[in-house]
Parts: structure tokens; C-alpha cells; sequence
């Protein structure tokens, strides 16, 4: 009982002390589109652009980001836990409580700080999707974990874009409009575990998972982008199966033949 309540007394405090930046940082690991946001999409040289290598590398990341969703929900399904909006209800039902934004409510109200999902807690599909596709990227561009510069190409010509980077304006947020973040908000990832790694902590600062759901998710994922990464490879070089055998169930593992 006691590390129960601690994993939701975490939740808590994080919540309740949530600055714009963690904010915008939850709401965009929150949107699963989030790549249309901040996209450093290819390694470009201007004179040898071309549009397939972006298309090849999209496939890739869904691929990976695909095949970590049926992971997910094979464990969602097997331990359906409650998220900590249920856990923290339920311990502080006739508690005043602190939230985000300096306000207290009853306990028995409180909610996470972005809209949930109706499925279960553990792991986290959103950490889990980050860490495969990360994987799947990381190893398209030789397995460093510096996420490179690179030529994007805009009408007005190629821009330099340096890392995972991107602004959200002052009052941009879809939860808060015309309020946060009060100023522009700067996000930049310059090695993939750094991305991973603020994108699970992303899930907790939005009130959505407990800690456990997103290591579990980003130690069992990132072999899951190794995997489709692999994959993809076979598919180009013509080695593949085809069509890929599906998913076996052995010993409680998943495991593709």
C-alpha cells in the first residue's frame, strides 16, 4: 500500500508544481501527430535531395510506431491497471488537494492535466511509441545518438534545422489557450535519448501514468524499433518474408517469426 500511494503522491506533486514548459512538453508528446509539429524528417544535401528518402524514412517510423502499439496493448491487456487519476480519487477522496495552476480541489475531482485515453495505465503506448521510433531513426542514420543537423527544404529554399527542435508561441496551447505558455516555449532534443527520456517524463507531468508504466515501456521498446528498423531494411534489399508471418504468443512474450 505504501508504494501505491507513493507512485500516486509523485503523480501529485508534479501536477501540482507543472511550469509552461512542462506543459507544452506534455501536450506535445500528447499529440500522436507530433512529428507534423517538429519534423527534422531526412538528412538533406540540397543538390541530391530526393522525395522518396522521406517517404522511406516515414514508412520506417510507422512501422516501428505500429508494431510498438500492438506490444502495448498485448500488455495493456494483460495487466489492466488503473491510471492515477483512479488511484488518486480513490486515496484522497475527501482530501483538499493541490493541482496545476496554484489550485486546490477535492480530491474525488481531480484530473490529469491533458485528456486521458479510455484504456489501461500500464505501459505507456506514448513512451513506448517514442523509444521504438527513436530506436528505428537512430539506427537509419548509423546508431549515433546525436540527432543531427539538417537541409529542410521550404519554398524559400533550404534551412538548416539543428536537432529535434521547434517553438510553440505564447498562449498556442490547445488546453489553455490565449494563456500558456505566457511566452514563447524553445523545445530541443539534440541526442535521442533525450528525447525519450523528456517524453516519459512527459506522461507523468501530464498526470497520465505512473512511473513503472514508462520504464517498463521504454526498456521493451526500443528493441521494438531495432526490430522494424531490421524489417525495413529486408524490405529494401528484397530479403524479407513475404508476407511477414504474424506475431506468436510464447511463454507470455511476444515474439515475431
Amino acid at each position: 500500500m505504501e508504494a501505491y500511494k507513493a507512485q500516486a503522491d509523485e503523480v501529485l506533486t508534479v501536477v501540482a508544481g507543472l511550469t509552461d514548459y512542462q506543459k507544452m512538453v506534455a501536450e506535445y508528446f500528447d499529440n500522436k501527430a507530433r512529428e507534423v509539429i517538429f519534423f527534422p524528417a531526412v538528412e538533406v544535401n540540397p543538390s541530391t535531395f530526393r522525395t522518396a528518402d522521406f517517404y522511406w524514412l516515414d514508412f520506417m517510423l510507422h512501422i516501428a510506431q505500429f508494431d510498438a502499439g500492438i506490444v502495448t496493448w498485448q500488455e495493456k491487456a494483460r495487466y489492466d491497471a488503473v491510471r492515477p487519476i483512479t488511484a488518486i480519487q480513490y486515496l484522497y477522496a475527501d482530501k483538499t488537494i493541490d493541482t496545476f495552476n496554484g489550485q486546490t480541489v477535492q480530491g474525488s475531482d481531480w484530473v490529469p492535466y491533458v485528456d486521458q485515453g479510455d484504456h489501461p495505465e500500464y505501459p505507456s503506448a506514448t513512451a513506448c511509441f517514442c523509444a521504438a521510433q527513436a530506436e528505428a531513426w537512430k539506427l537509419h542514420y548509423g546508431g549515433s545518438d546525436e540527432i543531427r543537423s539538417f537541409q529542410f527544404p521550404t519554398p524559400a529554399g533550404f534551412v538548416e534545422v539543428l536537432g529535434f527542435t521547434g517553438t510553440f508561441k505564447a498562449g498556442s496551447s490547445p488546453y489553455e489557450p490565449g494563456v500558456t505558455p505566457s511566452a514563447p516555449v524553445t523545445v530541443n532534443y539534440e541526442k535521442w535519448s533525450d528525447y525519450v527520456a523528456e517524453c516519459g517524463e512527459s506522461r507523468i507531468w501530464s498526470g497520465l501514468h505512473f512511473r513503472s508504466a514508462v520504464d517498463a515501456s521504454i526498456e521493451m521498446c526500443a528493441d521494438v524499433g531495432a526490430q522494424a528498423f531490421a524489417y525495413f531494411g529486408a524490405l529494401m534489399d528484397g530479403s524479407a518474408d513475404s508476407p511477414r508471418a504474424p506475431a506468436v504468443q510464447v511463454r507470455g512474450d511476444l515474439v515475431c517469426r
